[in-house]
């Protein structure tokens, strides 16, 4: 009643919840599936902590069973959905034990299956690994018609190349992107859009490290712009139909500081003190946050340093 489709409400349903487990003890079926249950509410609400604690019963009492498959999926989820370098690792970890389950049936996902674990295998840390991955899925692709599908994999192994340090790859292979899809692109058709300008101006960072040249800072700034015309409009829409995701919340938020860091570097301080004061007008005062909390503070840095 507190946790379904019409509603979710996790104090109550956990308030309901918990005695329940107290009384099932053992390893019945009834446990196990109380179990999978209270992870679920755990991990869409961020509770971390007593989440591994569930997770680890499961794989002692059940190691063979879908609840484990299910049980670590609800975890990757929660931990995907944070901007903390040490939670993205775990989901990539989490990411590796899911695909080793026999229930998981790994070996018969499909390529845009793949796609989203690389894509999370990557921010992880684990872009060997993902390359690995998106190998099989490009194969896949290759034998399919599906635009969107061949547009992601090459978007995702420009992703892994970055991740890797290979920025001049990954330049090359987003510039046929957006050579070869480039209206596509830019009105945001397809999932990856914004972030194939992002991970444009990743690359031009990289390189922008080695050799100084400010036309980089230029080039970045022109695409994270372009990033955040298309992100801005999907926010809208989330915002119309009734609100948006933690992932998205991430996503959005970690394009503008990317966007603000290039302007600071390109010596535009004035224009990141007025965007940062303009954000926090929109959702109170001059003193109120607008991101989520842990980039909330780094833009709260910026603001400090850039007055």
């Amino acid at each position: 009643m507190h946790w379904s489709d019409k509603g979710k409400d996790a104090e109550k349903a956990l308030s309901i919840l918990d005695p329940i487990m107290d009384a099932l003890s053992g390893n019945s079926v009834y446990r196990e599936g109380a179990l999978l249950f209270l992870l679920e509410i755990l991990s869409a609400n961020a509770k971390q902590e007593r989440s591994e604690r569930v997770l680890a019963e499961l794989k002692k009492n059940w190691r063979d069973n879908p609840s484990l498959v299910a049980g670590t999926y609800y975890l990757i989820e929660a931990y995907s959905s944070s901007s903390k370098k040490e939670d993205l690792q775990r989901a990539g970890e989490l990411v590796l034990a899911w695909i080793a389950l026999p229930g998981a049936n790994y070996e018969e996902a499909g390529p845009g299956v793949r796609l989203g674990l690389a894509s999370i295998l990557i921010d992880g840390g684990f872009a060997a690994e993902a390359a690995e991955m998106l190998a099989v899925a490009a194969e896949a692709a290759s034998q399919t018609e599906e635009e969107s599908l061949v547009i992601g994999v090459s978007y995702f192994r420009a992703k892994a190349a970055n991740a890797a340090g290979k920025h001049r790859d990954a330049l090359e292979s987003l510039n046929t992107i957006i050579d070869r899809y480039g209206d596509e692109t830019v009105n945001g058709s397809y999932n990856e859009a914004p972030f194939v300008f992002v991970q444009r101006a990743f690359a031009e960072m990289g390189l922008y490290k080695k050799d100084n040249s400010v036309q980089r800072l230029d080039s970045m700034s022109e695409d994270l712009k372009s990033a955040l015309a298309i992100l801005d409009q999907r926010r809208r829409s989330l915002v119309f139909a009734g609100g948006t995701t933690a992932v998205f919340e991430r996503d959005y938020w970690s394009v503008w500081l990317q966007y603000m860091e290039v302007l600071k570097a390109l010596n535009k301080c004035e224009d990141v003190v007025q965007l940062i004061r303009s954000r926090r007008l929109m959702v109170g005062d001059n003193t109120s946050s607008f991101a989520p909390e842990d980039l909330q503070a780094r833009f709260d840095k910026l603001e400090s340093e850039c007055k």
